[in-house]
């Protein structure tokens, strides 16, 4: 597999537009020619080379080098990119490489039993990402209320890669301050095995071995509920290089909290967070492709990358 990384400024994804008020049912064009009937709850969408980096999305991307358009073996992918000579574990923007959902400024009331939904492909190359290393793909974000003096909080959903497994984890409070000024919280666990702080809830699962050179589908099913009635669903596939599927996997569950009490929120991020210590590699590295996201009513098939 060719792979030419294009050293320019990466495009720039516009505003939500028309769809925080509501967007209607809309034909877009896959890159295979078909078209997928998208439903009227899409409100971000990236898809790098087909001409329809559509809205929704900013980027979080400090350097030159961190979010480049890539060229591989014909398709036009979004690269990320984390380097260690540039690594301040004080400065979070030296550590990630991330599109970032805005904020779901439509959506301010912070709503019980909300769906969200999420959809992208991604690809570790050869040497991408080193082994001991802990790497953060996928997160959504509460938006901690500032105003009541809350602290920054691991995700309430993250999709990481630690030794080469991929793992889920999802995290619930129903409390007014989550993480209260003074309350400690741990390291982020990549399957919340052992709870970092006082969370109402917290758990997750290994959803696969990942291969490098091979392109992983994944779709993200969230219903929110901090106290208890929420669910989440996670499927991944694994694809060959004509894209066939070798292997998949499915994590669910029903009854567990997801989200945080906030008043605000929450947003999704895509790309590559080096979450601990500085990278034991000079350059870690990560491909995203037709990444969606959506919010409201609708099916794994709206959302799962064609």
């Amino acid at each position: 597999m060719s792979i030419v990384l294009a050293r320019r400024p990466p495009i720039w994804l516009g505003g939500l537009a028309a769809c925080l008020a509501g967007c209607t049912a809309r034909t877009i064009p896959g890159d295979t020619g078909a078209s997928l009937e998208l439903g009227p709850n899409l409100i971000a969408r990236a898809d790098f080379g087909d001409g329809t980096e559509d809205s929704g999305f900013r980027q979080e991307c400090a350097f030159p080098y961190s979010c480049t358009l890539a060229d591989l073996g014909g398709r036009t992918v979004m690269a990320f990119e984390v380097h260690a000579e540039d690594y301040d574990h004080g400065d979070r923007s030296t550590k990630s490489a991330e599109l970032k959902t805005f904020l779901l400024t439509g959506y301010d009331a912070y709503q019980q039993t909300r769906e969200f939904w999420a959809g992208f492909r991604f690809l570790v190359p050869e040497g991408g990402i080193a082994a001991g290393d802990l790497v953060i793909l996928a997160q959504q974000h509460g938006e901690r209320d500032r105003s009541l003096g809350e602290r920054g909080r691991n995700p309430v959903s993250g999709l990481a890669v630690r030794d080469g497994v991929l793992a889920y984890s999802y995290r619930g409070d129903s409390r007014a301050l989550s993480l209260p000024p003074g309350e400690a919280e741990g390291g982020f666990d990549p399957r919340c095995t052992t709870p970092t702080s006082t969370y109402t809830d917290c758990g997750g699962a290994e959803l696969m071995t990942l291969e490098s050179g091979q392109w992983y589908r994944v779709v993200l099913h969230e219903v929110h509920d901090y106290t208890g009635g929420g669910s989440i669903a996670v499927d991944v596939a694994e694809e060959d290089a004509t894209g066939a599927t070798l292997r998949t996997s499915h994590f669910a569950r029903d009854g567990v909290g997801v989200s945080f009490n906030d008043l605000v929120g929450p947003y999704w991020k895509f790309g590559l967070y080096k979450a601990e210590a500085p990278p034991t590699q000079e350059v870690s590295r990560v491909y995203f492709d037709e990444v969606r996201v959506g919010v409201g009513p609708g099916r794994s098939l709206d959302y799962e990358p064609l």
